[in-house]
């Protein structure tokens, strides 16, 4: 059930200038990321991506990024005076 140690990178932000997109250059950012993780021997890249957002989520499968997990959250919203 459970797996042995793993080391992984962790993407946590990516973004190009809207005048550049559609240009190849997020590709080429992802595979840079990719290139540098596997040169440190890691065994993965991780990132995060909204839901909501059809575009990165186009761009990461492209390069061979694949589902992995889910995050569920719930906002809790302060109750002031009362």
């Amino acid at each position: 059930m459970f797996k042995h140690p793993q080391r992984f990178g962790h993407l946590y932000q990516i973004e190009v200038d809207p005048a550049y997109r559609r240009r190849g250059v997020g590709k080429r950012l992802l595979r840079d990321s990719s290139s540098i993780a596997a040169k440190l021997g890691l065994s993965r890249v991780v990132l995060d991506v909204w839901a909501f957002n059809a575009a990165a989520r186009e761009l990461f499968h492209s390069v061979g990024f694949s589902e992995f997990g889910s995050k569920l959250v719930l906002d809790i919203k302060s109750n002031q005076g009362g």
